[in-house]
């Protein structure tokens, strides 16, 4: 019977079915809306019964006290029925004594624990045969095995007593009989339409039946039930039946259940599907391809909602790729959060597409399409606005941030924005730090770029210059006169060459040239000269130093050599007459003589190279009394080190001999007669191996 419902229940008969369809992610209000129609049928759900005994012989033994009887032939459980004998007589009937069955008679059996083989591996090092010693601190032979990773099993033999017989060889054989209950159950359903209702996987039996079966019987046998259900006790899918000679029946039954069926339509994602709703739950059946508009509708809204976020993304990687200013402006993350806004407004549309129902819903379809728009325009603007200005320059300069000013105008001039404000806005900047700056360097990190107006130009230029004088007249007040050059370089090239700051740094070069002088700096002396000639310094003044080089260090070289005289050996001489000779060197390299005469007094090269080859014959001597002495001190340690080998082999011959001398002893304490430490074969063969030695 089968009636067709045109108006449908209401929401709480749908509850089951969406909380099934809420699996493939479907909200309640979608699967309520794809819904077409339902279809009421009726079923009969049969179960028979059957309960009886299953019954049994079999054999038992148990441990002989002797071994003296007669042994006999075991007698085979199916010479007896088992539903016509008893415990008792069968006991009496079949105790005899027969070959143990466990080891055929042999009273042993095979030790499980090494196989028939007699050894095990060693439990003391796991069968490597080298065990960790804490008293070397590292892996010895192990003293259990002696190397060979394996130890005698305890059964000696490989074989163990039968626990079978306990090693009579023969057992005392009896039959007995066994029963168990048995229970089956048989169910059919009786339909009148092609649905699938094979209760699902973890769903309860009770949950898809009603509370009381329409017909109930139980009886003994089938006769005794009434003729119309006696055809179901013989049903190809309900019959039973028992074993003849194992099986007898107590009692057979049968229920038959009334059973409504729901089959519920459904049109989603251009694809037709149904369940089945049974039993007083309602509880889901699938049928075939019940699940296929589900998931099709799934890969579409994963798809649309991935694909929408996606080209959202994009934009804004476009919108941040133009600078590295908007990657991190309030109108990228905008743009994010337009993204996630218009994935999701995409998803409901493409959902509202899918479903039939919901799409005549004209509101539905244009609410979703009216935020998408509105997204999109937003996030147009905002890709679009967000740009540096002087305007946000000029503001961040009035609230005292002048350095977020300056980078502000600078990037609205790199971007194209505003450029010439932006130029006069930075320049404004940096001549107000430089008149502001204490020191010239300050004044000089303030205007570290050029500026764009010569008039600004020139207003910075001077007041460099006059912090600069300022600086390089107190350093030289003070005798300061090194940082003079250091403080002119760093001044604009054509700045230098200014009358007051070139007679500064000239002071400068001839304060550091006489220093050079006093030091004797050969590379300094040669670039001072240098640069006084290109500073355009008078003769007069350079013939002047040159004059005071040649009779200072033409003195000290003098008064150098009389004391270099006065000392004893050559190797005094040698030093002294060296620092002599560069007196003369220097004097003669920048002296007023250096034009005529460039090079040292041969007197006192040959004086020096005389004192060098009597030092040289000196050293010569030394290393070979050094020589002779450290090879006497090889022959001494060669005899000790022959002294200490002899001594070692005679404590040797002495240990291996104390050694030979000892007894072996055994594993169980005692102390071998025969055997030394060395051991050998049948040493402590009967106390368990040898252990130690005494």
């Amino acid at each position: 019977m089968s009636s067709v419902s045109n108006g449908g229940p209401g929401k709480g008969e749908y509850r089951f079915f969406v909380r099934w369809a809420g699996r493939f992610l479907c909200t309640p209000w979608e699967t309520r809306a794809a819904i077409t129609g339902e279809e009421l049928h009726e079923e009969d759900v049969i179960y028979t019964q059957w309960n009886g005994r299953y019954r049994d012989i079999v054999a038992r033994t148990a441990y002989l006290q002797s071994g003296n009887r007669k042994l006999e032939e075991p007698i085979s459980p199916g010479s007896f029925d088992p539903w016509k004998t008893t415990d008792e007589e069968l006991s009496a009937r079949t105790t005899q004594v027969v070959v143990c069955p466990g080891c055929d008679g042999e009273k042993t059996v095979v030790c499980p624990t090494c196989a028939g083989s007699g050894h095990v591996t060693c439990s003391s090092c796991g069968g490597s045969g080298r065990a960790y010693s804490s008293r070397s601190n590292k892996r010895v032979q192990c003293q259990s095995c002696r190397g060979t990773g394996r130890q005698r099993c305890s059964c000696r033999s490989g074989h163990i007593t039968c626990p079978t017989c306990n090693g009579v060889g023969r057992v005392r054989r009896w039959l007995e009989l066994e029963e168990t209950p048995f229970q089956h159950r048989k169910k059919l359903i009786r339909l009148n339409h092609d649905l699938c209702t094979e209760t699902p996987a973890g769903v309860k039996e009770r949950d898809v039946l009603p509370p009381a079966p329409r017909v109930a019987w139980k009886g003994k046998a089938v006769t005794e039930a009434p003729a119309d259900l006696q055809s179901w006790f013989v049903h190809q899918s309900l019959v039973f039946s028992p074993d003849a000679r194992h099986e007898r029946l107590d009692e057979v039954g049968v229920e038959i259940f009334d059973r409504d069926l729901v089959e519920t339509r459904y049109h989603l994602a251009w694809q037709n599907g149904c369940v089945a709703r049974v039993g007083p739950k309602r509880t889901v059946i699938p049928q075939k391809g019940s699940s296929l508009p589900f998931i099709i509708r799934l890969v579409v809204l994963s798809v649309v909602a991935i694909l929408v976020y996606s080209l959202g993304m994009a934009a804004r990687s476009g919108y941040q790729g133009r600078h590295e200013f908007y990657a991190d402006s309030a109108n990228a993350s905008l743009l994010v959060l337009a993204s996630l806004v218009l994935s999701a407004a995409a998803t409901v549309l493409v959902a509202v597409m899918l479903n039939a129902g919901l799409r005549a819903r004209r509101r539905l379809v244009y609410v979703p399409a009216s935020v998408m728009g509105l997204t999109i325009i937003l996030g147009a603007v905002a890709a679009l606005t967000g740009n540096p200005s002087i305007g946000q320059a000029q503001e961040l300069n009035a609230a005292g941030r002048a350095d977020e000013a300056e980078a502000h105008a600078a990037l609205a001039i790199e971007l194209g924005y505003d450029v010439e404000p932006c130029k006069e806005l930075i320049d404004n900047i940096k001549v107000d730090r430089v008149m502001k700056a204490a020191t010239l360097r300050e004044a000089l990190a303030a205007a570290y770029v050029d500026f764009s107006s010569p008039e600004t130009r020139k207003t910075v230029e001077t007041r460099l210059l006059v912090l600069a004088l300022a600086e390089i007249r107190e350093a030289q007040a003070t005798g300061n006169y090194a940082t003079t050059e250091y403080t002119v370089n760093e001044l604009p090239e054509r700045m230098r060459t200014r009358p007051d700051v070139a007679a500064l740094l000239q002071t400068a070069h001839i304060n550091k040239l006489q220093r050079c002088i006093n030091s004797m700096d050969t590379d300094c002396t040669k670039e001072l000269f240098e640069k006084l000639v290109r500073a355009g310094t008078s003769l007069e003044t350079i013939g002047a130093y040159r004059q005071l080089i040649d009779r200072d260090y033409q003195q000290r070289f003098k008064t150098k050599w009389a004391v270099c005289e006065l000392l004893g050996t050559p190797e005094e001489k040698l030093p002294c007459a060296v620092e002599a000779e560069g007196f003369l060197v220097y004097a003669e390299t920048f002296g007023a003589r250096a034009e005529k005469d460039g090079t040292a007094s041969t007197g006192v090269a040959a004086k020096i190279e005389s004192l060098e080859s009597e030092v040289a014959a000196n050293e010569a001597k030394a290393r070979e009394e050094q020589a002779r002495v450290e090879a006497a001190e090889q022959a001494k340690a060669e005899r000790e080190r022959l002294r200490e080998e002899r001594a070692e082999k005679r404590r040797q011959a002495a240990a291996e001999r104390a050694y030979s001398a000892s007894r072996a002893r055994c594993c169980d304490g005692s102390v071998s007669p025969s055997c030394g430490c060395g051991g050998g074969r049948g040493c402590c063969s009967r106390h368990g191996g040898v252990c130690g030695c005494t």
